[in-house]
């Protein structure tokens, strides 16, 4: 009697837990959903004209509403809402085809089971002191109307506003990396290179990420009156080894809008590719969709499995998969202890 109790008291124990999993799934991170952080000024932002092409997206490519709501192509973007990628991905103030879109669309066609999210905090003529989450508004004041006016987008606080979305974001998926264009505006400033660490470091530790987040970080246009940033972008990497340098050797086409800053449409096409090429490379099988997760406080990603798994207590009771605890998994004649949480 006593024995039988006890089983049933494991029983209860386990469909109680299993309920509780079950309400935790529903809610928990998507590890196929991979997102990238994208901020920086105007080339970031996009001053490529949007073509026919550029509004056909993957539909595993989103781009989260960071901007307070506007109207875009006569639909409703929503400040927080996941949409189909189509440029603009910053704002709907004067903002186009960025290096952010071909990076995007370029990762989402690796596979099909891989959902990629952007979300795209830019604006024209900044300064990386805008993205100082201590000293924006110093930084806001002294600046143009016609800066002050478009800043309003994000309510004042760009970097606060990149935080907020992203936590927002890890609720769907997994952060993976962070791409940058910024530099013309601060091309003269030598201890540029801190700042963008400095507002790396802020990134990282306000959203609890790991040490392993890359930051890549696009040169400016070679030919352009802000052509002196590239030197400072080349000591980025010095800084950290999550650090890299994306090339814009050989895009010399100035876009003709009489500031010598922006790339044509098609490099815009062209600097993303670059951006997502040097991502694969960095991230490597951190790529690869995963096709077994464990729920909870802490994932184990990447384990696959070819043939349908049966899951055991320690006391040998088959139960549902993924319970808190420590779980045997056996495949075939494998058999793997998984720590959940």
């Amino acid at each position: 009697m006593k024995y039988l109790k006890m089983r049933l008291y494991r029983r209860l124990v386990s469909l109680l837990l299993f309920l509780a999993m079950c309400c935790s799934v529903a809610n928990a991170q998507d590890p196929n959903f991979h997102i990238y952080l994208a901020f920086g000024q105007s080339n970031m932002e996009g001053q490529g004209e949007i073509q026919i092409q550029d509004k056909t997206v993957p539909d595993n490519f989103k781009v989260l509403w960071s901007a307070n709501n506007s109207t875009v192509y006569g639909v409703l973007r929503e400040k927080g809402k996941w949409y189909p990628a189509t440029p603009p991905l910053a704002h709907n103030s004067g903002a186009k085809l960025s290096v952010a879109d071909y990076f995007g669309r370029t990762l989402a066609k690796l596979s099909p089971n891989i959902t990629i999210g952007i979300i795209n905090v830019s604006m024209a003529g900044a300064s990386i002191r805008l993205f100082d989450k201590n000293n924006y508004q110093s930084y806001i004041n002294k600046q143009q109307d016609w800066f002050k006016q478009r800043v309003q987008v994000y309510d004042n606080n760009p970097y606060g506003r990149l935080i907020e979305m992203a936590k927002l974001a890890q609720k769907d998926g997994v952060i993976k990396g962070i791409i940058m264009h910024q530099g013309e505006t601060d091309a003269s400033d030598a201890d540029w290179p801190n700042k963008v660490k400095a507002v790396y470091d802020n990134i990282i530790n306000d959203l609890g990420l790991g040490d392993d987040i890359p930051l890549l970080a696009g040169e400016v246009l070679r030919t352009g009156v802000g052509s002196a940033a590239i030197q400072l972008i080349a000591k980025l990497p010095k800084l950290s080894k999550n650090f890299y340098v994306v090339s814009s050797q050989g895009f010399n086409q100035a876009l003709g809008d009489g500031q010598n800053l922006h790339f044509t449409t098609q490099e815009y096409r062209d600097f993303g590719k670059r951006y997502a090429d040097m991502m694969k490379e960095i991230l490597g099988d951190k790529l690869s969709p995963v096709s077994a997760v464990v729920t909870g406080m802490e994932q184990v990603q990447g384990t696959k499995v070819s043939t349908p798994s049966t899951f055991y207590s320690l006391d040998g009771m088959q139960q549902p998969p993924f319970l808190p605890g420590i779980t045997i998994m056996k495949n075939g004649r494998k058999v793997k202890k998984i720590l959940t949480k």
